[in-house]
């Protein structure tokens, strides 16, 4: 009977640290087909598509009013001041939750983010150790080296995130839809695009993949998020943000070599992938674009009729002029480029305006 039992933990350890290594992403091992038809993982309807319609003769790129990249709401003096972001999520909660109710948007997002990334910590964090404890019952020397490895060094992994969630629990309650969707009309362009590229580490997504990145996969994506997506991540275009811009080329991505890291929304559109990759490339260059999405883009605009990539090109540099003065410049010359912005050393201060 003892055998058995043995025999059943050992199936199930096995099991689970298949499922354990499908989680852990501390890199990404691209096959790269661009000729190759891929699944693509469609979430909204195309009812959350913009009002622009791809056809030939439309403007590649949406018409847009250039909006102010800052929070226009502000929270009175009355309020606490904001915490200091590095500060463990415990003891920021209190403040942020007081001023998120008083309207304060950059509190919401924290809050959001916080939550997201405790919650996720706290998941995976009982997750390995439920790992570790099986195989200490099954007690088989050398069988499970690697497993124990693994799994210590995915422990080491959430080192990061250990002191901000510490004294966190899951089980408080924070709701953070009712939160998001009073903060929604007070939400800068800035907050509305972070939150739409949020990982569930509480960093954000790029196109150069993070190699430091743990995602874990238990995190669901906020229904609000999936929801206001591609809104949020237009009204970061109309702003002239360069991480919605990135959004925008991971939204639209017909292929699905370009890697997303976690859960995202995803509406594959040919047309607007080509345009929106096309100015970034502009912008930032092939490298920043990084490769998976260069290669993309390369194969798209083979199968485009040039009399269509005449007017594209005529758009993205029409369109560069424009994100010029985001930069500081008056326009670009042929061939210039700008450096890729850098996030915040600290998660939570993407959401400070």
């Amino acid at each position: 009977m003892a055998l058995v039992t043995k025999r059943r933990l050992l199936v199930g350890l096995v099991v689970s640290f298949a499922v354990l290594l499908s989680y852990w992403v501390v890199g990404v091992r691209l096959k790269v087909d661009p000729g190759a038809s891929r699944p693509t993982e469609p979430v909204a309807s195309s009812d959350a598509r913009d009002d622009a319609v791809s056809t030939v003769d439309a403007p590649f790129f949406p018409h847009t009013t250039n909006l102010p990249r800052h929070a226009v709401a502000k929270v009175s003096g009355a309020f606490p001041p904001l915490p200091d972001p590095a500060l463990p999520l415990a003891l920021q909660l209190p403040v942020l939750l007081e001023r998120a109710k008083g309207g304060d948007p950059t509190s919401t997002c924290r809050i959001v983010i916080g939550v997201g990334r405790c919650s996720a910590f706290e998941s995976r964090r009982a997750f390995i150790d439920r790992q570790m404890q099986n195989l200490g019952a099954i007690g088989q020397a050398g069988t499970e080296e690697l497993a124990v490895e693994t799994l210590a060094r995915m422990k080491e992994s959430l080192v990061p995130s250990q002191q901000f969630c510490d004294a966190f629990s899951g089980a408080v309650e924070v709701d953070t839809e009712t939160l998001l969707a009073q903060a929604k009309p007070a939400l800068s362009p800035r907050q509305k695009t972070v939150l739409a590229m949020m990982l569930s580490d509480g960093q954000v997504r790029r196109l150069q993949v993070r190699l430091n990145s743990t995602q874990a996969g238990e995190y669901l994506l906020p229904q609000f998020i999936a929801d206001n997506t591609p809104e949020f991540l237009q009204a970061g275009f109309a702003a002239k943000e360069p991480l919605a811009l990135e959004g925008l080329i991971m939204l639209h991505s017909p292929s699905s070599i370009i890697p997303v890291q976690g859960v995202m929304v995803r509406l594959p559109d040919q047309r607007r992938f080509l345009a929106f990759a096309s100015l970034y490339r502009r912008l930032f260059g092939a490298e920043a674009l990084s490769r998976p999405a260069s290669l993309v883009l390369d194969t798209v605009i083979k199968s485009t009729d040039p009399a269509q990539l005449d007017r594209l090109s005529a758009e993205v540099e029409a369109e560069a002029r424009r994100w010029a003065g985001r930069f500081g410049l008056s326009s670009l010359a042929s061939g210039q480029t700008v450096p890729v912005p850098a996030d915040p050393a600290e998660p939570l201060a993407a959401c400070d305006d």
